[in-house]
């Protein structure tokens, strides 16, 4: 993996979501790389301060229904939806879940609170259960609860976006209670991160407008 790719594992690797070959590969490189380690040492500071602070929230009911007018928009093309857990791998730790619930809920407190240098900035989601959880130098992850499996055929985008422009920035299946994606581009100021539901394989420009979308950095 090229030198500066590794250091947006931080976040990922925080939160317990890396492959076993990514977590092998960033361990190696974390024991000597200061940088990441004071990354790390924020995010997972940042989790288990906010661990289980308020009990759970459903996601927006327009959130469903976004989904499945997108979902009807490609009928031809898919098949029923049904409830899918992640894979073991990417399972988020309790930890990490209780910590979107509160990021979800007290995003607009904790972005002035963490956005000073040497701490992380929660960017709170507008149609959706969650935050984006963004470090000092624009690494960042996807925390989202209550998000429904895509269908078959296709797939979730993240999309970093500044005003009008959008640049990709991975691929997620969603499913299960809480879902933690890296975001595979960096998270400047001015900048905020979208999702929409795009064919498998994905797209080099979003096809419709955000599901849902964070707060500007």
């Amino acid at each position: 993996m090229e030198d500066e790719l590794i250091h947006d594992l931080a976040a990922p690797y925080a939160l317990d979501a890396l492959d076993p070959e990514e977590e092998r590969e960033f361990e190696r490189h974390l024991a000597a790389c200061p940088r990441c380690r004071e990354a790390v040492a924020a995010f997972s500071a940042t989790a288990a301060e906010l661990a289980c602070a308020v009990a759970p929230a459903a996601p927006p009911p327009e959130l469903r229904g976004r989904i499945t007018a997108a979902v009807r928009a490609e009928q031809s093309n898919v098949v029923p939806l049904r409830p899918r857990w992640a894979t073991a791998a990417l399972a988020v730790a309790a930890v990490a879940a209780c910590a979107a619930i509160g990021l979800g809920i007290w995003g607009a407190h904790l972005h002035s609170e963490l956005s000073s240098p040497g701490q992380l900035q929660a960017l709170p989601l507008s149609g959706a259960q969650g935050s984006v959880v963004v470090g000092r130098h624009g690494e960042a992850a996807l925390v989202v609860s209550g998000l429904a499996a895509a269908p078959s055929g296709r797939t979730y985008e993240l999309w970093v976006m500044r005003g009008s422009s959008a640049k990709p920035a991975g691929l997620f299946a969603g499913g299960g209670g809480t879902t933690t994606v890296h975001v595979g581009e960096p998270v400047g100021s001015g900048e905020r991160v979208g999702v929409t539901l795009e064919p498998a394989g994905g797209s080099p420009q979003p096809t419709s407008a955000p599901l849902f979308t964070s707060a500007v950095a």
